[in-house]
């Protein structure tokens, strides 16, 4: 067995920043919960990824399912490209930016911040139209992710959240309705906030088809974590 200095170990722990597309190499025991999330998604175009706080939520995505997801661009099967969006306050901009971001990018069409701020404010099929302009080719799929989604809930204040959360998620029921837009969606959420979503019809009749609970890790999941 050759030594190795441990001077030239890196440390796989990002400590308590969530894991990240970059650390995909580093995410273990996870493998079953990436392809039923896959899996949903293929299926139902949403997903509500849900679980108590810090139990590896985003980690799952973002090191998980989307470079799984952009190992499928080199062996030709789709075109996928992806969007990360936190609510905060004022999630229907925060989308427009987002968007705008992702349309200069090569092989897409541009939407400028405002264009994309216009047409999500005033119109509830706004994403839909924006993704279908912003793609240039059949192939071209997008995956929103909306990481951390009980901000809508925490940052609106009580005066106006009812109308801003309505609104945001207007947008994200009517674009997943819209079957050829080539867009899907995976939000994370603490499970704690589950109740506030029972509150919009439409929003928990697409939960409860496409959630996937995170379940604790144990035995063989715990093992393969600490050897790999």
């Amino acid at each position: 067995m050759t030594e190795r200095s441990c001077t030239s170990l890196q440390n796989p722990f990002p400590g308590l920043r969530a894991f990240g597309p970059g650390d995909a190499h580093l995410l273990f025991g996870r493998d079953a919960g990436i392809e039923e999330v896959i899996s949903r998604m293929h299926k139902h175009r949403f997903v509500s990824v849900l679980g108590a706080s810090g139990s590896g939520k985003s980690s799952l995505v973002m090191s998980g399912v989307i470079p799984r997801l952009l190992a499928e661009n080199s062996e030709g099967k789709r075109s996928w490209s992806y969007l990360v969006l936190r609510p905060n306050n004022n999630p229907i901009d925060a989308l427009a930016t987002e968007l705008s971001c992702l349309s200069a990018n090569a092989g897409f069409a541009y939407v400028s911040p405002m264009a994309a701020s216009i047409a999500l404010n005033n119109d509830s099929e706004g994403l839909a139209d924006i993704v279908n302009r912003i793609r240039k080719n059949l192939r071209q799929r997008i995956i929103l992710i909306v990481d951390q989604f009980e901000e809508i809930f925490r940052y609106n204040s009580e005066q106006s959240r009812n109308e801003n959360i309505s609104a945001f998620v207007n947008l994200l029921v009517s674009a997943i309705k819209e079957e050829d837009t080539g867009l899907s969606i995976i939000v994370t959420m603490q499970s704690d906030f589950i109740p506030e979503c029972a509150r919009f019809e439409s929003l928990i009749t697409l939960m409860n088809t496409g959630s996937y609970l995170i379940p604790q890790i144990k035995g063989v999941g715990y093992s393969e974590i600490i050897e790999e």
